[in-house]
């Protein structure tokens, strides 16, 4: 069941896709706890699309998926 909606609509006084991510791993989410949406798209809060990393795992996963030039910098989209 895909759960949409506004992109910090709240329940419980947390953020929609936090207290669904939380659910699916049994305890509410600490603040060295991310939410990565796996397909991208931050309004689809089914839980197969919600996956609970650190914020350094959260960070190499959108690292990864940037586009890099021949010396490995990032490449800036306009």
């Amino acid at each position: 069941m895909e759960l949409a909606g506004a992109a910090n609509q709240r329940v419980c006084g947390e953020v929609l896709y936090r207290y669904l991510a939380g659910r699916k791993v049994g305890h509410a989410l600490t603040i060295k706890e991310e939410v990565h949406h796996i397909d991208g798209n931050h309004l689809n809060n089914d839980e197969n699309n919600l996956m609970v990393v650190s914020k350094s795992e959260h960070a190499q996963i959108h690292a990864s998926q940037k586009e890099r030039d021949v010396f490995g910098r990032f490449i800036k989209k306009r």
